[in-house]
């Protein structure tokens, strides 16, 4: 049975289970900016579903939010496979969000990094976003198409 292993412990997770595991991380606001959040989930995927497929169902799953707006997609295929979103979504007319989000492929889930803020307060969140996500390191991922396991 593999082990599950966080900042805290770690704990046997019997076979059945699935890891819908979810963190997140809180960037308070300040003087420049209100505050924004990272939040990492696992995105379960068959096995044999191709990255590009499993990209344009989360693209048509997103499009169903009240007010969104694709602003960015970027592909990535070498070495590492992921692709780039930038969007926003008004859920009312008092608020609109931000959202940043990169998916890079991996076994046996792909794994999301998202950035949620306001779109005034977008930029003055980029330069930490970019100083996190460029640190990114994946014990599982997928490198010119094929599964990479770093011990």
């Amino acid at each position: 049975m593999p082990k599950f292993i966080f900042n805290e412990g770690e704990f046997t997770l019997p076979p059945q289970w699935e890891d819908h595991t979810v963190q997140r991380f809180h960037l308070p606001g300040g003087e420049a900016a209100g505050p924004a959040s990272l939040t990492i989930m696992r995105l379960n995927c068959p096995l044999d579903k191709p990255f590009d497929d499993f990209i344009a169902d989360r693209l048509k799953q997103i499009a169903q939010f009240p007010g969104f707006q694709l602003l960015l997609k970027r592909d990535n295929f070498d070495p590492l496979t992921y692709c780039w979103l930038d969007y926003t979504w008004q859920p009312d007319e008092a608020r609109c969000f931000f959202i940043r989000e990169v998916i890079y492929a991996s076994r046996p889930q792909h794994l999301s990094f998202t950035l949620s803020t306001t779109p005034a307060d977008k930029s003055a969140h980029t330069p930490a976003w970019r100083e996190m996500i460029r640190t990114v390191e994946l014990r599982a991922r997928i490198v010119n198409g094929e599964l990479v396991i770093k011990e």
